[in-house]
């Protein structure tokens, strides 16, 4: 079961970054595992920080012009490298070699725009996601209805491209892409979907593995509600999920194993967006519109 704390600390102290460079709404931040690489996305710009021997960061940043309105972006923990996708379908791998950002590597995810036609004109995938895993080169997004596995070396071959797709279009439809998130070595994307024409849940959460080309469920596990975010500790043998929409209706937060057992479940009374596993698995946050941040132990 959950066992529950709300807690808040705020603390003060030597800024290290100030910048009047950003002039939108941001809506992603990623971070390098030793705090040296920051990068942040704001309408179609992502901004580079690289932090120098003075331990402030470099300003102004490098910044990357995106082809569409981009909210999701991620930085390997190496700092050597960083992923993003944007709402015109392109994923982006950027390097960093030398306290130098190099040249995007580009490449453009383009579905049926009725995925139940087969004559449907292809559009944009409006990608929502994005996750790098801990210790290899790999990395997934999602967005709309397709969830692909990407790594490094595939998106710097000659003709750019997934190593594995997800379409999570059946019978009944397209199902939209909430969230992803990657085991540390890449063997599996954990990713959550609407349901909602289902009449005893609304969302799921699935797990998917490669093969031949194609990312395939392990399992898939019913969420009384439309799902938000998911996460996954470094073993990979647990799953979380925050689920919850519209506001002003209930939510919960779920934990899972790595079969798709559900080992706990805590209802709120509005809906719930972030949650957040830490890499050992012993803590669990979670954020809710009820106007409270939870920490969790399993």
């Amino acid at each position: 079961m959950f066992h529950q704390t709300v807690e808040a600390h705020v603390a003060t102290g030597t800024r290290l970054l100030e910048t009047s460079d950003i002039t939108d709404r941001v809506t992603s931040v990623g971070l390098s595992q030793n705090g040296q690489v920051l990068v942040a996305v704001a309408d179609k710009s992502l901004f580079v920080f690289l932090r120098g021997s003075s331990g402030s960061f470099s300003n102004p940043p490098h910044v990357v012009t995106l082809v569409g309105y981009c909210e999701t972006v991620a930085v390997h923990p190496s700092g050597t490298w960083l992923a993003a996708a944007d709402q015109q379908g392109v994923v982006y791998v950027i390097p960093i070699t030398g306290g130098v950002v190099g040249t995007p590597v580009t490449w453009i995810a383009n579905e049926p725009l009725n995925p139940v036609n087969p004559l449907s004109l292809m559009g944009p995938v409006k990608f929502h996601s994005i996750a790098v895993s801990r210790t290899s080169d790999a990395f997934a997004v999602g967005g709309w209805n397709f969830v692909y596995l990407l790594t490094r070396v595939s998106m710097s071959a000659g003709t750019p491209g997934p190593v594995a797709r997800f379409s999570s279009v059946d019978a009944a439809g397209g199902h939209n892409v909430r969230w992803v998130a990657i085991a540390d070595d890449g063997s599996f994307v954990a990713t959550v979907v609407n349901d909602t024409d289902h009449p005893t849940h609304k969302g799921l959460l699935i797990r998917l593995s490669p093969s031949a080309g194609q990312l395939i469920p392990d399992f898939k596990s019913a969420l009384k509600n439309p799902p938000n975010t998911t996460s996954v500790d470094s073993s990979g043998t647990r799953i979380v999920v925050a689920d919850g929409f519209p506001n002003f209706t209930p939510g919960a937060f779920y934990l899972f194993d790595n079969t798709g057992a559900k080992l706990a479940t805590h209802v709120t009374t509005d809906m719930n967006w972030p949650i957040q596993i830490s890499a050992d698995g012993s803590g669990i946050v979670g954020g809710s519109d009820t106007n409270t941040l939870s920490f969790f132990t399993p």
